[in-house]
Parts: structure tokens; sequence; C-alpha cells
């Protein structure tokens, strides 16, 4: 391609296991921004930057707390992607699998694309042999866990504690049960006294969702729970 080329028409390029520096210089085009974009190279390790990752999770943090459709449009052609494109790179990272490791992948990938997310809720169909982890929760050197597209499959909804990477909506609308001090706030009243909840509303629906009154925000049907067990987790704490 000429020496000015856009990130638009390199597009279709993107899904390749070799475009990390395609993903890095344009990650909004690529996906990585996004948390409903296809799964594979959307990590760090493959170009997308820990800016992208983290508007992709606050993309995510606002979504309902609900599977999606995988088996109809508009999901259904990523939902069959990633599937497909799971025996490709298996296949391009030369991962050799005896035969009845490989008879039981085909048989996955065959049963997943039909069934969607209830898929990943049959025992061991959640476990990626393959890369040694969980779906939902993705492989941090392969692809992102498919927990946003199916978080109740997943058992975000239900997890206590919820794992990290579960969208944040499914943690419900109370204040983390850990703040991080900021000079003299120590906590979330201080930081609504000092006027914290107003001036920084994301930051604050992370860490003060009750206390600041920003239940509002978190739409959808799990933004509030009748027993009260389930905490909105610090992101700063972690981080």
């Amino acid at each position: 391609m000429d020496q000015n080329s856009s990130c638009a028409d390199m597009k279709d390029k993107c899904d390749d296991s070799t475009s990390g520096l395609l993903r890095f210089m344009c990650g909004e085009t690529c996906g990585c921004t996004s948390p409903y974009s296809n799964p594979w190279y959307r990590v760090i390790q493959h170009g997308c930057t820990a800016a992208c990752i983290e508007e992709a999770r606050d993309v995510a943090s606002r979504a309902v707390c609900e599977d999606m459709d995988m088996t109809a449009s508009p999901w259904k052609d990523i939902w069959v992607q990633f599937w497909t494109q799971y025996r490709q790179v298996i296949h391009s990272h030369g991962i050799d699998l005896d035969g009845d490791d490989f008879g039981y992948m085909n048989g996955m990938i065959g049963n997943m694309t039909v069934m969607g997310c209830a898929g990943l809720q049959v025992i061991p169909w959640g476990e990626d042999i393959v890369f040694n982890t969980k779906f939902c929760e993705g492989s941090p050197l392969y692809y992102r866990g498919l927990a946003y597209f199916c978080p109740v499959s997943c058992g975000c909804s239900s997890a206590d504690p919820m794992p990290s990477w579960c969208p944040r909506l499914c943690q419900g609308c109370k204040d983390a049960e850990e703040f991080p001090p900021q000079g003299v706030v120590t906590n979330c009243a201080a930081a609504k006294a000092a006027g914290l909840c107003e001036a920084w509303p994301e930051h604050a629906l992370t860490l003060c969702a009750e206390t600041c009154e920003l239940c509002h925000l978190l739409s959808g049907p799990n933004s509030s729970n009748s027993n009260g067990t389930r905490r909105l987790r610090s992101i700063d704490s972690k981080t």
C-alpha cells in the first residue's frame, strides 16, 4: 500500500496476527476501543494500547448486564468469526492437538457457534484447554474475554466477588469496599462533601456510586439489586 494509506484503508488487516503495529496506530479503527469488536488480538500484547483497552472497559461498564443474542444479527457474524478464527489461530501458531483434543475442539466450535452465550455454561466448554484459561476471561496473550458479550452466562451477575474481567455494571450500584485515600479525602462521604461527585462523575461512579447518587447513570435491569451484597470495585486500587 502507498505511503499515504489511512487507517480506514487498512481496516481489513486489523484481525491479522501480524498486525500489531496497525492495531497500535489505529486502535479505534481496529476495534481496540470497542468491547464488542472481534476479540482476537484486541489485547496489549498484540498492539492495542492500555488507553484503548480502558476505553473499551468504560464503554462496557455502562452496558446492560445481560447476554447478547449471539445467534442473530448483528452479533452472530462476530461470534462465528471468533470461533472460526480460534481454529485458525491454533493452526497458525503451530499448536499440536492429539486426536481426542482435536475432535473435542471441533465439536466445541461447532456447538458454540450454534448455541451462543448459553454454550459457555456447559461444563467444560467454559474452559479454553488450548490457552489454559476461561473463554469468559480471555487470554492476555491472544484474545479479549467473552464476558462483555455474555455477562450472565459468564456468571458476572451472580459471582461474589465479581471477577475483574466482568462488565462493571454487573456489580450493581454500591460504593467500592476500598477507597484509595486522596489527601484529606479518605472516604465517599468526604469526596461528596468536597464536590468531587460533580467534578468527576465518571470517577465517582466507580468508587462512590451510591453515596454520590449516581445510580441513574447505571442503566439496565441489574443496576441495583435487592440484597445489597454486590459492590462496585475500585479500579484505582488495582492500577
